[in-house]
């Protein structure tokens, strides 16, 4: 194999598919990404055996062909060449030559018969979503993915379609995030899916800057999305999500409405003064004032009012601060809305304007 291409092409692609390559691995080949020059492209192809992205760019190809390049080496030494040079790569039978301008690398290329394989799995259900939709409902939702292992069920959002909806979900048991559209052609036998955490993660990255659609096809094991050049490929969690319609609060009758950015920096100004996980912060709603108070044994405290419409009887409900700043920072508009029960139930929050999501913040004991 030798090929010549072009630097931002080549980085761009290179990015895509050297994120999934994890740095530690029991099997040296999946540290590589696999190269393959034909038709004009090169294509290249990582996989941790969970996740796969595939991804091409346009190449002058001098001798088609395979070799394989180690992921971390590859990008690094791409990102700092000059730009206007272009680069060529050449294979031999364990090594691989990178060359541009006035620099030389020679890196060791693993067997390309040692690869591992693409799954052929069928993939029965194909829609199509619009790449900057597809990014809002991950920004809605990414930050309620429970980290917690032992619940391997949380590690992902849950996607399912109800009669119109698409419906994305995730919590960690104290915070849920839920983010609905209408319901995608071809969509409405959506089995109910959980995609991995890492998966989604990776998903965004290649979207951020997306435009245009994203093919989406997945079976009741595998997903793929599709974007441009790009085709990421991922198994699913194997496992039951719970039935969180039921912590979602129906009969919540105390409601209230703050502007979003006084409600936002007060927060954050609040909860300077502790630190951890655990920010508790109390809220105190009483004669048309929101009091937030803060109260660390060593760091001190903190105590701001905001000016609120609230004329019901005084409350007192506390939340750890960085799931309420979680929560408010991805509202539309400039209201949020707040609908409690009592100081122990699940709270409910949503945007004034927005429907389509809404979440559910479990309150704390102060």
């Amino acid at each position: 194999m030798k090929v010549c291409l072009e630097k931002e092409n080549f980085l761009t692609t290179l990015n895509h598919v050297q994120s999934v390559v994890e740095r530690r691995n029991t099997l040296p080949i999946l540290s590589h990404i696999l190269l393959e020059a034909r038709d004009s492209k090169l294509f290249l192809r990582s996989t941790d055996m969970s996740i796969t992205i595939t991804d091409w760019c346009q190449a002058s190809i001098e001798r088609k062909g395979s070799a394989t390049i180690a992921a971390s080496s590859a990008f690094d030494i791409v990102r700092k060449l000059a730009p206007e040079m272009p680069i060529w790569l050449e294979a031999t039978k364990e090594k691989l030559l990178l060359f541009s301008g006035r620099s030389r690398f020679t890196l060791p290329a693993l067997k390309v018969e040692d690869f591992p394989a693409m799954s052929g799995d069928a993939l029965p259900h194909t829609f199509k979503i619009e790449a900057d939709v597809l990014v809002k409902i991950i920004e809605n939702t990414r930050f309620a993915i429970s980290t917690e292992e032992t619940r391997h069920y949380l590690n992902g959002i849950y996607c399912h379609v109800t009669s119109e909806n698409l419906c994305a979900v995730a919590t960690d048991g104290h915070r849920l995030a839920k983010s609905q559209i209408a319901a995608p052609i071809g969509a409405d036998n959506l089995p109910g899916i959980i995609v991995p955490r890492k998966t989604i993660f990776q998903l965004y990255k290649i979207l951020e800057q997306a435009i245009g659609p994203v093919i989406v096809s997945c079976s009741p094991k595998t997903i793929k999305f599709v974007h441009d050049n790009t085709t990421l490929t991922s198994q699913l969690i194997d496992g039951t999500f719970p039935e969180y319609e039921r912590v979602i609060p129906s009969d919540n009758p105390i409601k209230f409405s703050v502007d979003k950015i006084s409600l936002r920096d007060a927060i954050d100004r609040v909860s300077t003064m502790l630190d951890g996980k655990m920010r508790p912060i109390k809220m105190i709603l009483k004669n048309n004032v929101l009091s937030l108070q803060s109260n660390h044994n060593d760091m001190g405290s903190g105590f701001e009012e905001i000016k609120m419409d609230y004329t019901d009887a005084p409350l007192e409900i506390g939340f750890n601060a960085r799931y309420l700043l979680d929560v408010i920072t991805q509202i539309p508009g400039t209201t949020v809305t707040f609908a409690v029960k009592d100081s122990a139930s699940p709270t409910k929050i949503q945007s004034a304007i927005d429907d389509s999501t809404l979440y559910v913040v479990m309150p704390m004991r102060i």
